[in-house]
Order: C-alpha cells, then structure tokens, then sequence
C-alpha cells in the first residue's frame, strides 16, 4: 500500500498499523489513488473551507475528502474525534466519497442515483442529504457498521455486487 498515513502521532485512540490494515481490507482499486490519508486536529482545512465557501455546516465536518484533477491524486483528512467507532466510521466515508468521484464509472454512477430514488430507505440521516452522501454513509456502513444496512437493503446489495464485486470482511475494524 502507498498510502501516507500522517499525523496521527497527534492521537492515542488509532495507531497508524490500524488504519493501514483497515484500508488494506478494501479493494485495491479502492484506494490506489488516495496519496494521504492526514489527521488534522486544529481543523485548520475545515476552518479554511467554511471561510472560502462561506459555510459553517463544514465545521461539523469529521473528514473531509479531496482531489487534485491536475495530478488525479487524492487526500483523505480526518479531523479530531473521540471514538475509534467514529474513526473508522469516518475513514470509511470518505473514501467512499473517493469511490464515488475516482473509482465508479458514470454508468455504476447513474444506476445509484436511479436506486436512491426507488428505494426511500436510508442508513443515517446524513445520508438522506444528497446521493453522494448516500454512497458514502452507505459504504462506510457496508465497510464497519453492517446492522445498519437493514434500512437500504438495495443499496447494500448494489455496494456489494456492484462496489465490491466480492465479500468485504465484516469484522468492524482491526
């Protein structure tokens, strides 16, 4: 794996062999391009997001997932939290947000958002905000929080015939 785990000294709750062996459980694919995955805990790129956007929702963001078109790499940023179940609940979701935009072709794109308006059923509340946000909740509950499929039975399904083409290990986390 050539993911830069960086940062995460700054913490006690997860150590960096955790996170590595967490991603490393995914697919491949999933995370070749993700270059980073950095813990930020003064929330400095939260702060700077909500300032050019003029929006505070962002600094009740846990993460945030970014993309630099110009070179196609990617950065997973974790912001401070106070539970491993949010971490890894967190990891999870955003990179799913990477598998939505890098990973899925816009054929695999199209059929979730015709599958987010047949089935009303949803995993969290963040997820009923917009489609990406579906995905992402959706996948990190396909990835850690499994009981909680039971509200999305046919987006599980489409995550795990379509997604991951495979069985994901469903230990929570390592």
């Amino acid at each position: 794996m050539r993911v830069a785990i960086v940062n995460f000294s700054r913490q006690s709750l997860v150590s960096p062999h955790e996170i590595r062996a967490a991603v490393e459980r995914l697919p491949r694919e999933h995370y070749a391009k993700i270059k980073i995955i950095r813990y930020d805990p003064e929330r400095s790129l939260a702060l700077e997001m909500a300032y050019i956007n003029n929006n505070p929702e962002s600094l009740r963001a846990r993460g945030t997932y970014l993309h630099d078109w110009d070179s196609s790499d990617s950065v997973v940023v974790i912001y401070p939290f106070k539970t491993r179940d949010v971490f890894f609940h967190t990891l999870y979701h955003e990179i799913g947000h990477h598998v939505f935009f890098r990973v899925l072709d816009q054929g695999l794109r199209d059929e979730w958002f015709a599958l987010r308006r047949a089935e009303k059923g949803f995993v969290s509340k963040r997820a009923r905000k917009d489609a990406r946000e579906d995905f992402a909740e959706t996948y990190s509950c396909l990835c850690f929080r499994t009981h909680l499929l039971y509200h999305a039975p046919g987006k599980a399904d489409f995550m795990r015939r379509k997604v991951f083409r495979s069985v994901i290990s469903t230990r929570r986390y390592i």
